[in-house]
């Protein structure tokens, strides 16, 4: 007899990683190499409009010094650009 079965939280936590490694994969292979990397998964966070830097290290569960150290990273290769939030 088999166990119960699993939650249906954790199936969809499950495809949610599934798909995430294989788009970063597809992104690698088509020549993006960032999606490889730390740095590459603060780019979900980022909206078209842009977003606070304290507000990106909350979206991403990262300290402020840690989101700075990679924002610093992407803005010098070009995969970014900052400027003041206003208000």
């Amino acid at each position: 007899m088999s166990g119960p079965p699993d939650h249906i939280g954790l199936d969809l936590v499950r495809a949610a990683e599934a798909w995430e490694q294989a788009f970063n994969a597809a992104m690698v292979a088509a020549g993006y190499p960032l999606f490889a990397e730390a740095r590459g998964r603060l780019i979900r966070y980022i909206g078209r409009d842009g977003v606070g830097q304290a507000e990106l290290a909350a979206r991403a569960g990262l300290t402020k010094q840690a989101v700075q150290l990679h924002l610093v990273a992407l803005e010098r290769d070009g995969v970014l650009t900052r400027a003041p939030v206003a208000g």
